[in-house]
């Protein structure tokens, strides 16, 4: 397997007994995955050179992602004494739940290191320019501004699984406004400080039913296949019910304000030409004689 950081910056880096065989660790396959989407390999090697200080954030994450998905190889080399690479008669293999705890540190040590490696690279104009991650970013809300109004666990998977969300949630916005483009409307603060609302709201709304990310009492997340989170920790049938109530009544609320904006300032947007809809109800027979 590839090595792409040495033994020795890997000891350096994170806390792992001197003997632990680091041949067990896929690190192909973990930054592959968990890293070079956010910033390019190419980007990850100048950083050594140049901003060092940013690099070993980046190559710690990398390793402590690589051991994350590699628990099911190398569980069987966790004791209950720590990591071991053999069986010396004392040891025993750790439970379950301590491996699982043991991968969840790893998980949110490598979530913050790339999370602050992300912040240090956004300081830097030439270094954000050529980066992924803010190439892939949505235009209006930026991870920083999300982690404000929801907490990600500082995943920068999570923020750009919901990318894909917030693009849709505004194209179907544009879509009813007639020939406005974007640009048209966020010249005016006020009016594109109430389509973040809106979109954010939204987008807490339609990501509730969980597909590709878990609510957890701490915020979002990406479940690993590798790593089953806490059964406690998840958020509850009746508690997500109530937040799916609770973001959708509010988008509707940015919703409702940003059309009366726009009707209240036709002369700013002389593009908004309202969409007449007809709605046609679908007459239901149901057995308590009632119809929808």
């Amino acid at each position: 397997m590839e090595k792409i950081i040495p033994d020795n910056i890997i000891h350096e880096l994170v806390s792992l007994p001197k003997n632990f065989d680091l041949d067990l660790i896929d690190q192909s396959a973990g930054f592959e995955s968990k890293i070079f989407p956010f910033i390019s390999e190419e980007q990850f090697k100048k950083l050594e050179i140049e901003r060092p200080d940013i690099y070993k954030k980046i190559a710690k994450a990398g390793i402590l992602f690589s051991l994350v998905m590699d628990i099911p190889r190398i569980k069987v080399h966790l004791s209950n004494y720590g990591i071991n690479q053999y069986n010396d008669g004392k040891s025993r293999q750790a439970p379950w739940w301590d491996i699982r705890d043991l991968g969840l540190s790893w998980l949110k040590k490598a979530n913050d290191n790339l999370y602050s490696a992300i912040i240090d690279i956004n300081e830097d104009d030439n270094l954000r320019a050529d980066n992924l991650f803010f190439d892939n970013s949505f235009k209006l809300i930026s991870i920083f501004d999300f982690q404000k109004f929801y907490s990600l666990n500082n995943s920068l998977e999570v923020y750009l699984w919901l990318v894909g969300l917030m693009n849709e949630i505004l194209d179907t916005f544009l879509m009813e406004l007639g020939s406005c483009s974007l640009s048209d409307l966020t010249t005016d603060d006020y009016f594109l400080s109430l389509l973040k609302k809106y979109i954010l709201n939204k987008t807490i709304h339609d990501s509730l039913p969980g597909n590709g990310v878990v609510f957890l009492s701490t915020g979002m997340a990406v479940q690993y296949e590798e790593l089953p989170w806490q059964k406690s920790m998840f958020l509850g049938e009746v508690v997500i019910a109530a937040m799916s109530k609770k973001y959708l009544r509010s988008s509707n609320m940015y919703l409702d304000m940003l059309t009366n904006y726009l009707l209240s300032n036709k002369e700013k947007f002389p593009c908004y030409q309202p969409i007449e809809k007809t709605f046609r109800t679908k007459i239901i027979a149901k057995d308590s004689g009632l119809y929808l």
